[in-house]
């Protein structure tokens, strides 16, 4: 059976309670306690596993290099892929493959751990990195019930707000692979705190959450093994409902490792972190989080010039960890780039204006009321990406994918392709961005929608081409205008 999450009491408390004698009701994903055969990093290697350790070893052995050098370093590695796929070599070493090919370019780690987020990113995060757990992981925290995520969603293009998170990841696996160095005890995973209160579906927006799942889902296959536990603090009366919007997008090794707190959150924390990691906020001795978030800008501004004056990233992890055995704290010492912890805040229209659409070598088309523009592009060999990038300046247009195999027709309308990204309503404060590997060859065509409305037109400025190459050349023949009539319209 399926394991689910769920609570004994979905009521929210108006805030977060002290610390009472009274346990607090903890609910794990169903089975994941009980559930047997689940091994835990660390836990002793049986002779089954063993050969399959060996097996993944040698079907990946000229990927080897391919590693970040603190991987190579890394004695669990293998086991992690191995772990997160229940031990089904082929799967762990397509997951291992997968993650390689996806940390190039951009998200390369060395890449993204350079990397200085715009300001606007770094004020308005919901969260951030402090303190360990009882067992030493790092432990990160995530305060989703107050953030303004229509807010978030429009301080980026989807590629910012992805690259962002990757960051943060990047950051906490360096920061558990300090502690090993630290404390001489493996460190290979963390422990998520995201509160939800305040939570609600009015402050919902949808386009965020579905992108999240996204980042995450990716994230999970890129990053196995990085999270121990996840603790879900003051879950409100929906938390069911946007759980079921989210379970699709989550592996089921992760969901085994999901706790609900909907008690007394003190205690709950409490069983799992020491006190004075646990900010005032929720009953512990540590700090509050930082209400301007000015500290965060600067210290990752600090920790930037420090990377940079030490050359390379093994030399600043080795500065680090010698700061920390000679005494460093969380509070007064270089962070690795999360801390402190950010309280949200709503996000002032001024800061949307950082985020502009380069109008260079955009083509520019006016969608009519009732009507899609679709524009082509041939792709003459598979695994190669489209890429995309366009804006709607006067209201939401809906973008969708579609394909149509190499040797068959394209349809006029496009209802008689394959759908590679479905139908999607897309907003006009910022740039939209996007791509798609194309698994074989044929006539990719993107569609702007404008077929909803009635009244108004869209003017969109658009890029369409083939990564790594240049802007391809539009096949204008198949770009088209057409009118929408009856029941199709609505």
């Amino acid at each position: 059976n399926k394991s689910t999450c769920h609570t004994h009491n979905s009521r929210m408390a108006s805030a977060p309670k002290k610390s009472s004698k009274k346990e607090a009701k903890t609910g794990k994903a169903e089975g994941a306690a009980e559930k047997p055969g689940l091994w835990h990093i660390g836990d002793e290697l049986d002779g089954v596993k063993e050969e399959a350790v060996a097996a993944f070893r040698l079907s990946v052995s000229d990927l080897r290099e391919k590693l970040q050098h603190d991987e190579q370093d890394d004695p669990m590695i293998v086991q992690k892929y191995l772990n997160a796929r229940q031990w089904n070599v082929g799967k762990a070493v397509a997951m291992f493959k997968f993650s390689i090919n996806f940390r190039k370019g951009e998200y390369d780690t060395d890449r993204l751990l350079q990397w200085k987020p715009p300001d606007r990113l770094l004020r308005y995060q919901p969260g951030g990195l402090y303190g360990v757990d009882k067992e030493g992981h790092p432990v990160s925290w995530l305060l989703a019930g107050r953030a303004d995520f229509k807010g978030v969603y429009r301080l980026g293009t989807k590629k910012e707000l992805a690259l962002f998170r990757h960051w943060q990841l990047n950051l906490l696996i360096r920061n558990a692979r300090i502690q090993s160095r630290v404390t001489g005890k493996y460190v290979g995973q963390s422990t998520l705190i995201i509160d939800l209160h305040g939570l609600g579906w009015s402050t919902m927006y949808l386009p965020m959450l579905r992108l999240f799942n996204e980042i995450n889902h990716t994230a999970q296959q890129v990053y196995p093994e990085i999270l121990r536990r996840i603790i879900v603090i003051n879950p409100p009366g929906i938390f069911s409902g946007i759980f079921a919007m989210c379970k699709p997008f989550l592996m089921q090794r992760l969901i085994d490792k999901i706790i609900v707190a909907s008690g007394d959150t003190h205690s709950a924390l409490l069983e799992h972190i020491p006190n004075e990691y646990i900010p005032k906020l929720y009953g512990g001795e540590g700090p509050d989080p930082d209400l301007t978030a000015d500290a965060i800008v600067t210290r990752v501004a600090e920790q930037a010039a420090a990377r940079d004056a030490c050359g390379s990233e093994r030399e600043f992890l080795e500065k680090i960890v010698e700061e920390r055995k000679a005494g460093w704290t969380w509070e007064d010492a270089l962070v690795d780039g999360f801390a402190p912890i950010v309280l949200p805040q709503k996000v002032p229209a001024e800061a949307f204006k950082a985020v502009e659409f380069d109008p260079e070598g955009a083509e520019v088309v006016t969608v009519s009321a009732r009507s899609i523009v679709h524009v082509a592009v041939v792709v003459e060999s598979a695994g190669r990406l489209l890429a995309w990038d366009f804006k709607s300046e006067n209201g939401d247009v809906g973008f969708q994918l579609s394909f149509a195999p190499k040797g068959t027709p394209v349809p006029d309308d496009s209802a008689g392709s394959e759908v590679a990204i479905p139908l999607e309503k897309v907003g006009n404060v910022v740039p939209e961005v996007g791509s798609h590997e194309c698994s074989e060859p044929g006539t990719y065509v993107c569609s702007f929608d404008n077929s909803t409305s009635w009244v108004s037109s869209r003017t969109v400025s658009y890029r369409v081409y083939l990564e790594p190459e240049m802007p391809v050349a539009v096949d204008n023949s198949a770009t088209k205008s057409m009118e929408v009539v009856g029941a199709d319209a609505v």
